[in-house]
């Protein structure tokens, strides 16, 4: 469309080549995989057949089919990229194992009753205490990930919400966003610029 509207950014008409109807459909026919792909991942979520998880492993089992089939990937790039797949998954798991084991050293020494009780008795609004929470995920989100912040301070910030009695689905969403705020702050945010 921009092309017939405005021809000058192209070259003269002379230049442009005429796209026949032969090279149009060849087009088509080398993005129907693709075409495929996006309506069995879409039509598997909408259809009720997989959740959206499941749907991103089908998509991603189906593009390395794809990719296989049109001979676009060799072996050996294949292997690296499930090494690579393979150390990500297990930095992941690490960090899953030593958060179970924080909690649990949290919940068997008592800190987590004790900060809890502290919390619930200081003569201040609850909306402060939230507030101080907030501020605390700000000041980690400069120097640590997303992950590991909800992993170190959910075990102690979660009873106190629970006891002060407000929404859990409504403070990790503020969380969330108070989290991503904070690793846009240096010195965590100036690593992405």
């Amino acid at each position: 469309m921009l092309v017939y509207l405005f021809p000058k950014y192209v070259g003269k008409p002379s230049q442009i080549e005429k796209m026949g109807w032969g090279f149009r459909f060849a087009a088509l026919g080398k993005a129907s995989s693709i075409f495929g792909l996006v309506v069995v991942v879409l039509g598997g979520i909408y259809g009720g057949i997989f959740t959206p998880t499941e749907a991103g492993a089908i998509g991603c089992v189906g593009s390395l089919v794809i990719m296989i089939l049109k001979r676009k990937v060799n072996s050996k790039e294949i292997l690296s990229s499930l090494m690579e797949a393979g150390s990500t998954t297990a930095s992941v798991f690490l960090v899953f194992i030593g958060a179970q084991m924080y909690s649990r050293m949290l919940s068997a020494s008592g800190l987590v009753a004790e900060v809890s009780s502290f919390l619930m008795k200081l003569p201040i609004s609850p909306s402060l205490v939230i507030l101080g929470m907030l501020l605390v995920y700000i000041f980690l989100g400069c120097f640590l990930d997303v992950l590991s912040i909800m992993l170190i301070t959910l075990p102690i910030f979660l009873p106190v919400i629970r006891g002060f009695g407000f929404d859990i689905i409504w403070f990790a969403v503020l969380s969330v966003m108070t989290i991503e705020t904070g690793l846009m702050t240096p010195p965590f945010g100036c690593r992405y610029s």
